[in-house]
């Protein structure tokens, strides 16, 4: 005997997904069994024992599960695609094998139709194919199918516009096909039934019928359809057998589940075997709980499915979603209707699913966040903002932000700039919307680098601003300094929260474009040179760039000064004549290293240098951070000034230089662009070269000598407070202004603490002692480590040593 029926189990299921990522379409389960499993009990139901499936994706998922089907009740062969050929080609390689007439069903469809009505019809209307329809509302989504009035049919619409319906017929995928209409299908490409064969058949005159069923059918083609299906079996609309029978309120539970006494069940809901509410769960209508599944203490899950393995935590809240096995959704996390967390992905503590977000396996959503949009690649990480800004990885993310930064701001006048390139202009444009939804003023001010936004934010009077590097985006606040630890702990809440008012709730404000940004930032690099100095002796400069913007910017400048000497190198060797000095910048603009022929001076001495410029300007205090050069208070006592150590964090040195009285300010703020901009700092050292008539071994001969050796120790971020509490309690004097600063005799050392990490600052007038502090120190934080049961081990960030004496 043939095969009887054969079942289409080939499809990805695309638009199921993250649901399908690891699962072809059939094996999605139901109420803990693969939807395929229903379709094989209705033809055990109406007496077809020989049945067959073809596969594609992921075929061994489904061969494996069904085997040879006697458990089912059936005897199963199989037919795997090596690519896909349509769903009449998949079965015409079977034709050899199949009875005469023989059913058609799909695999992800579930239905209680009458198969022997239908194939009593088949019969007599002497029918070569039989297309079984269902009477449907709203038939948009489906293939209509126009027959006559004894159900022959004339004419077929695959998913109409509304000026198209005109049968409310349709497709439901299951057939009752004569074995010789496979004939038609050709072997060399992918033919459809739906597209290709029936059209085909009725074009050429054969009998091709339609027969409506009165039955269930439900194309499980959406998680919408998906959940639907879950609740037309609980509420008994579909004739099936779902292996466990309702009690009198329709509740159908496991007799091993494991449901607390103050567990509340309510309504037609499912808990599976081996599945475990907890107390104080509220379990509401067309809830499912898959077998082994777990809902924590005071939970809530309505209308929603987790499936075999999956976690709602401790005070979870999921509606209308669906978790995947091994899916955990941690304590008070929230998931609403249409969301899904994919197979072993992970919702962290208070994180939430918006409507229709959904996880694709194997992700991490970080506690806290809000996710709006599917997560895909990578993982969600919580939004962290720090004085360098924050990651921004879509378009998406870079509107919010911009939104948020907006809102945090107050609403008010911004400048935006952007870096070169294609991602950081798609960005750029992201932000940009984001702030005009908040009714904001934005200027825009087009490519350029983060220094060149401070210093033309200050020209246009615009309190406020954003960088775009391109995946990460920067802030600037008053007078362009980077944004304090309140301002980004405020812009974190407001992005994790997004509860601001709905956009374009104000005024619309149209944006202003700066043309020559350019320009405004050139000629204020000119106005604080020294110009005199310069054109009396004007250095010979080789200017090291990266991009074009740089090459731009650098012409501009040494065309601005006159100096006609002066040489711009982009991508070429970082190599100067004996009679030159070199200034490199580094990508984003603020850090400037300077050289000659004889070499690089070490990090300690390029830092003193920047100092020697702002004390030749006449600074009269210095702001500092602790990691500076000691070396400092020696040239300030020399030039009659004082300095002033501040913390690490950019934002610190920025906020006490704008610690001044009005007399002080413009000073302050020359200070802030010499430090925090790698072309005016340059301009400042090439004023003093002149001035001295000097090179830069004269400058460096007049820095105080000194040895700086730099360390790093792997540490635990929960172990670093305890090790530097600890090496605090045996200093006397330590400065804590940022890290721990230790002075002895002759040196000093400064522990520094950072991500995953302890860095280890030694200097000394002689790099022996330096080195002797620097190995003093590292070895008390292993010792102290050790005894913390941190114990990490030691982490070396090259360069090691820098000992080149400054002097």
């Amino acid at each position: 005997m043939g095969i009887e029926a054969i079942i289409m189990a080939g499809g990805e299921g695309a638009r199921l997904r993250p649901l399908t990522c690891g699962l072809p379409k059939p094996m999605v389960p139901v109420l803990d069994r693969p939807v395929m499993a229903y379709t094989l009990q209705l033809l055990v139901r109406h007496g077809i024992r020989q049945a067959g499936a073809t596969l594609c994706y992921l075929p061994d998922c489904i061969r494996q599960h069904f085997g040879d089907g006697a458990a089912f009740g059936v005897d199963m062969r199989y037919w795997v695609e090596d690519h896909p050929v349509g769903t009449a080609g998949g079965i015409r390689q079977a034709m050899a094998d199949l009875a005469d007439p023989f059913f058609v069903l799909s695999g992800d469809g579930l239905t209680d139709c009458d198969l022997t009505a239908a194939l009593d019809f088949h019969r007599r209307s002497g029918a070569a194919a039989t297309l079984v329809m269902q009477k449907v509302p709203v038939p948009l989504e489906y293939g209509v199918v126009v027959t006559d009035d004894q159900g022959r049919v004339q004419r077929f619409v695959e998913k109409p516009g509304w000026g198209q319906v005109c049968s409310d017929t349709v497709n439901t995928g299951i057939y009752i096909l004569q074995r010789d209409v496979l004939r038609q299908v050709p072997a060399d490409r992918a033919f459809d039934f739906g597209r290709d064969l029936f059209p085909l058949l009725v074009q050429r005159g054969a009998p091709v019928y339609g027969w409506v069923t009165d039955g269930y059918w439900c194309d499980i083609g959406s998680q919408e359809a998906y959940l639907q299906a879950h609740a037309d079996l609980l509420a008994g609309r579909v004739a099936l057998d779902t292996g466990l029978a309702p009690d009198p309120e329709g509740r159908r539970v496991a007799p091993d589940a494991q449901v607390h006494g103050d567990a509340r069940l309510e309504g037609l809901c499912w808990v599976g075997a081996g599945a475990r509410v907890e107390s104080g769960a509220h379990i509401g209508p067309q809830a499912v709980i898959g077998a082994g599944a777990r809902v924590g203490r005071e939970a809530s899950v309505k209308r929603a499915v987790l499936w075999p393995g999956a976690q709602a935590g401790d005070r979870c809240q999921v509606r209308g979603a669906v978790l995947c096995g091994g899916a955990r959704a941690q304590d008070a996390s929230r998931l609403f209707e249409g969301s899904a967390l994919g197979a072993e992905s992970a919702l962290g503590p208070g994180a939430e699913l918006s409507p229709g977000a959904r996880v694709w396996p194997g992700k991490h959503v970080d506690g806290g966040l809000r996710l709006s949009a599917n997560l895909v690649w990578g993982h969600a990480a919580r939004w962290v903002v720090d004085e360098h800004g924050v990651q921004a990885h879509t378009p998406e993310q870079a509107t919010l932000l911009g939104a948020a930064w907006a809102q945090a701001m107050g609403v008010k006048d911004l400048g935006l700039m952007m870096a070169p390139g294609p991602l950081a202009h798609a960005q750029y444009a992201a932000v940009s919307a984001g702030l005009m939804a908040r009714g904001a003023g934005v200027t825009l001010l087009g490519t350029g680098t983060l220094p060149m936004l401070r210093r033309v934010q200050r020209l246009l009077c615009l309190p406020a601003g954003v960088y775009v590097h391109g995946a990460h985006i920067e802030f600037t606040g008053q007078l362009g300094i980077a944004p304090g630890r309140d301002l980004q702990r405020m812009l974190e809440a407001l992005c994790i929260r997004q509860d601001f008012p709905a956009p374009f709730a104000g005024t619309l404000r149209a944006p202003c474009a700066v043309r020559d940004a350019l320009a405004f930032y050139i000629g204020a690099l000119t106005a604080d040179a020294d110009a005199r100095a310069l054109a009396d002796c004007p250095p010979r400069a080789a200017i090291f760039v990266h991009d074009a913007l740089q090459q731009a910017q650098a012409k501009a400048l040494a065309e601005a000064l006159h100096l006609r000497d002066a040489r711009v190198v982009r991508n070429g060797p970082v190599e100067v004549a004996s009679w030159e000095t070199g200034f490199a910048l580094d990508a984003d603009g603020e850090s400037l290293t300077v050289f000659d022929a004889q070499g690089i001076p070490d990090e300690g001495a390029q830092a003193l240098l920047r100092y020697q410029a702002l004390l030749a300007g006449g600074a009269e205090e210095v702001v500092a951070p602790v990691h500076a050069p000691h070396g400092l208070e020696s040239l300030a006592a020399e030039a009659g000034a004082t300095v002033r150590r501040v913390g690490v964090a950019r934002e610190a040195v920025m906020r006490a230089l704008l610690d001044a009285t009005p007399a002080q300010r413009q000073t302050r703020l020359w200070q802030l662009d010499v430090q925090f901009d790698g072309l005016c700092a340059m301009v400042a050292l090439m004023g003093l070269l002149a001035q001295r008539r000097t090179t830069l071994r004269g400058l460096l001969q007049g820095q105080p000598a000194a040895y700086r050796i730099r360390r790093d120790v792997a540490c635990a971020p929960e172990a670093s407070g305890r090790i530097l509490r600890a090496l605090a309690q045996d200093a006397r004097d330590a400065d804590i202004t940022d890290g721990l600063g230790i002075a002895h005799e002759g040196g000093w050392a400064l522990l520094l603490p950072e991500k995953g990490r302890l860095r280890v600052l030694g200097e000394a007038r002689d790099a022996e002692f330096a080195q002797a502090l620097c190995d003093r120190y590292v070895g008390r934080i292993r010792q102290l480590a050790q005894e913390t049961e941190a114990a990490p081990a030691e982490k070396r960030s090259p360069p090691d040593v820098q000992c080149m004496p400054q002097g």
